[in-house]
C-alpha cells in the first residue's frame, strides 16, 4: 500500500509539473479540447461574412433621410400590402421572392454548422429565428432610405430561405461537417493567406454584382440577352474598369500566395485558371442582376487584371509582398476612384 501511495504521489506530482510547464508557456491548463482537435471557424467566418453581405447589399447606395414622416409613410405602406395571395392576384413578385430566398440560403446553411450545441430541430428553428430577425432589421433600415422599399413579401422570403438553407445543411450535415474538417486539417483554412484571400473574394464579387438587385424576370432577362448577343463588347465611358482590375489583381495576387501555402504544385498555372474562370463568370452573373449590363470588354479587363495579380503573387519573396507592392496597390485604387468619380470626363460649358 505504502509504494501505491507513493506512486501515486509520483504521478501526480508529475501532472502538476506538467500543468504548471503548460500554464507557464501557454497561460492555459490543460484540457481535453487540447488533446482533441479544434472545431473549425470557417462555418462561423462564413455565416457573419453572409450578415454582413445581406446587410450591405439591401441598404446600398446607403441613401439615407431623417425625415420620420417618410419612415411613417414608408411604414405604412409596407403594411398595407401583405404578402398574400387574393381573388385579385398574387400581391408579390415571384421572380423578387424567388431571389430573396435565395439571398438567405447561405445564412441558414453556414448558421446550422456554427451552431452545434444543440439539437438539430433547436439549431433550425434558432438559425431560422436569427434570419427573421435579420431580415426585420434590414426592412426597417430600408424604410429609412429614399430607394429602397420595404415589403412584407420580402421579409417572409428571408425567413423561408433561412429555414430553407438550415434544413438543407441538416440533410447534408455529416457530409458537408466531414469536408470543413478536412479542409481545416488539411491547412486549407489556417493558412496565413486564407482570410485575406476570402476578403478579396468578397470584393470582387461585390464589385460584379452591386446593386445585387438580383432578378429572375424573363421580361427583362430576354432583352439583356438580346442585347448582349447584338454588341457582345458592350463598351463605354470609363467607370470601375480600374477598380475591377484592381479587386481581380489582388485577388489572383492573394490565390497565388494561398495556394503556395497550403503547398499546391504549379500554384501559378491553377491560380490562372481559377482567376480567369471567375473573371469570366461573374461578368456572365451580371446577366441576372438587373442593374448591369455583362459584355466582353469588362470581362477582359477583369481578366487582365487577374493575370496581372498572378505574376504579381508568384514573384512575392517567400509569398509575402514587399512595402512598393502595397504602394503600387493603393495608387491603383485611388485611380479607379477617380476615375469612377469623374467619368465620362466632360468639361462643363463656358459661362
Amino acid at each position: 500500500m505504502r509504494r501505491l501511495a507513493a506512486g501515486a504521489a509520483t504521478i501526480r506530482e508529475e501532472v502538476m509539473t506538467s500543468a504548471d510547464l503548460t500554464r507557464r508557456t501557454t497561460g492555459l491548463y490543460p484540457s481535453r479540447r487540447s488533446v482533441t482537435p479544434g472545431r473549425s471557424r470557417l462555418p462561423a467566418l462564413l455565416w457573419a461574412s453572409c450578415a454582413a453581405f445581406i446587410v450591405y447589399g439591401t441598404t446600398m447606395p446607403f441613401s439615407f433621410t431623417s425625415d420620420a414622416n417618410e419612415w411613417l409613410r414608408q411604414l405604412d405602406r409596407m403594411l398595407l400590402n401583405p404578402p398574400i395571395v387574393s381573388g385579385a392576384g398574387p400581391s408579390i413578385s415571384i421572380p423578387d421572392f424567388t431571389s430573396n430566398v435565395l439571398l438567405f440560403l447561405p445564412f441558414g446553411a453556414f448558421g446550422l454548422w456554427t451552431c452545434r450545441r444543440r439539437s438539430i430541430a433547436a439549431r433550425i428553428a434558432l438559425v431560422t429565428g436569427l434570419g427573421c430577425v435579420l431580415s426585420a432589421g434590414v426592412e426597417l433600415l430600408q424604410l429609412a432610405t429614399v430607394d429602397r422599399t420595404g415589403s412584407l413579401s420580402d421579409l417572409l422570403a428571408n425567413g423561408i430561405g433561412a429555414c430553407a438553407g438550415a434544413v438543407a445543411a441538416a440533410l447534408t450535415g455529416r457530409s458537408s461537417a466531414a469536408f470543413l474538417r478536412r479542409a481545416a486539417s488539411a491547412g486549407l483554412t489556417t493558412a496565413p493567406s486564407f482570410f485575406p484571400l476570402l476578403v478579396a473574394a468578397l470584393l470582387v464579387c461585390i464589385g460584379a454584382w452591386e446593386p445585387f438587385d438580383v432578378t429572375l424576370d424573363v421580361g427583362s432577362l430576354v432583352p439583356k440577352l438580346h442585347a448582349v448577343l447584338r454588341d457582345p463588347w458592350q463598351g463605354g465611358p470609363a467607370r470601375g474598369e480600374v477598380l475591377s482590375l484592381t479587386g481581380h489583381f489582388l485577388f489572383s495576387s492573394m490565390l497565388v500566395v494561398w495556394l503556395k501555402d497550403i503547398g499546391v504544385a504549379g500554384a501559378t498555372r491553377a491560380a490562372i485558371v481559377i482567376s480567369t474562370v471567375m473573371a469570366f463568370g461573374l461578368e456572365a452573373g451580371q446577366w441576372l442582376v438587373a442593374g448591369r449590363m455583362p459584355g466582353l470588354h469588362d470581362a477582359l479587363m477583369a481578366a487582365a487584371g487577374s493575370l496581372g495579380g498572378v505574376a504579381a503573387g508568384a514573384a512575392f519573396p517567400g509569398g509575402r509582398p514587399r512595402p512598393a507592392w502595397t504602394g503600387g496597390l493603393l495608387l491603383l485604387t485611388m485611380i479607379g476612384a477617380a476615375t469612377g468619380q469623374l467619368s465620362p470626363f466632360d468639361r462643363a460649358p463656358e459661362m
